[in-house]
């Protein structure tokens, strides 16, 4: 007979998104930007023709433009033998500071950890589930920017190497000490 695991163990998960067209990030930021413009204007001078009411339209469809342009990829930490195996499989390269630090080739482990089995987690598109393979990630990773493969770096080293936050709330912490109290 099988032995029943007493506790199950869920690893933390985080998510990344990627806007996979940058045009539409770049307006969105511009309209925002005009929109408290005109926002700022309208206190000072509340007689003034205000453009708010279009750009906050404009705001809103291109914030639905951009989240169907979105992919969002629910990550999830490896057990501690997979991640200390990709660490042993990708060693630092010489004369690089960052793989110094990190103790690991960063370029060459951060991209096996996406394609190791149970680290992407799901995959949405305009909020729909989509299919996601190895294959596809090979296909969008070497078009990602520094500063999107950052945020896949970021959440991949939190997950895998980071403490884990538990959440304190004093509120709640409070409720609980008053039940104690009253239970005495």
């Amino acid at each position: 007979m099988a032995e029943k695991k007493k506790f199950e163990i869920k690893r933390p998960t985080r998510t990344v998104s990627v806007c996979l067209d940058g045009d539409l990030t770049a307006e969105y930021e511009k309209v925002l930007a005009e929109l408290q413009e005109a926002r700022r204007a309208k206190i000072a001078d509340a007689r003034l023709n205000s453009p708010i009411t279009r750009l906050e339209t404009r705001q809103g469809e291109l914030y639905a433009e951009q989240e169907e342009s979105t992919l969002v990829f629910t990550l999830r930490g490896l057990p501690r033998h997979v991640w200390d195996q990709l660490k042993t499989d990708n060693p630092p390269r010489k004369d690089n500071d960052l793989d110094e630090q990190y103790g690991f080739d960063s370029e060459k482990l951060f991209d096996a950890a996406m394609k190791a089995e149970g680290c992407v987690v799901e995959v949405t598109q305009g909020g729909e589930v989509v299919e996601f393979t190895t294959d596809n990630w090979d296909e969008i990773s070497g078009d990602l920017t520094d500063g999107q493969w950052g945020d896949f770096v970021e959440a991949l080293s939190l997950l895998n190497s980071g403490k884990q936050f538990v959440p304190f709330s004093p509120a709640g912490y409070k409720k609980i000490q008053a039940s104690a109290a009253k239970s005495k």
